[in-house]
């Protein structure tokens, strides 16, 4: 560009004189216009509505676009405007260490699937359902010869604990 060197490009992106990605004719002008010695408008204790004395009015400087600040996490699709190099290489080295990470902990056997994980509680949610749905056909032969209530107590007691310690059983045993 213009026997430029990328150094001088960097720093005008920086500062603002050059916008993200460069537009070789658009670039050029923004290049020369920033080159230019800066116009200060005359200070004065007029009012704003005091005439101009036909000098034209200074344009006001555009602002330099925001800084995207480096501690916030990345979202998904942050498409909040065009990067500069040095910020669209830090989102991709922090991208690839987070799947770096993710496939450790899955090979180290810290992270497993959510869609494995709901199916296995499921399957012990079923398995502790069928068990207590059970347990009055038991013990109704059993319930029915019995008069003291503590007694009844007991057996539901001892029903009840029996399928749970069943259901921990074949929730610890390894599945296939």
């Amino acid at each position: 560009m213009v026997g430029v060197t990328p150094q001088a490009i960097s720093k005008a992106v920086k500062a603002g004189r050059l916008t993200v990605p460069l537009d070789p004719v658009g670039s050029l002008r923004q290049w020369d216009a920033g080159r230019a010695p800066p116009t200060k408008a005359p200070k004065s204790e007029a009012p704003a509505t005091a005439p101009s004395h036909g000098k034209p009015e200074p344009e006001p400087k555009p602002k330099p676009p925001a800084r995207r600040s480096n501690t916030a996490a990345p979202a998904e699709d942050d498409t909040a405007g065009p990067l500069n190099y040095n910020e669209a290489k830090t989102k991709e080295t922090t991208y690839k260490a987070r799947l770096r990470r993710l496939e450790y902990e899955e090979r180290s056997g810290s992270l497993v699937a959510a869609a494995e994980v709901k199916a296995q509680w499921q399957e012990l949610a079923q398995g502790l359902r069928t068990r207590l749905m059970s347990i009055p056909q038991a013990l109704a032969p059993r319930l029915a010869s019995m008069t003291e209530s503590h007694d009844i107590r007991i057996a539901l007691d001892e029903a009840i604990r029996q399928a749970l310690q069943d259901v921990a059983d074949d929730a610890r045993r390894p599945t296939a």
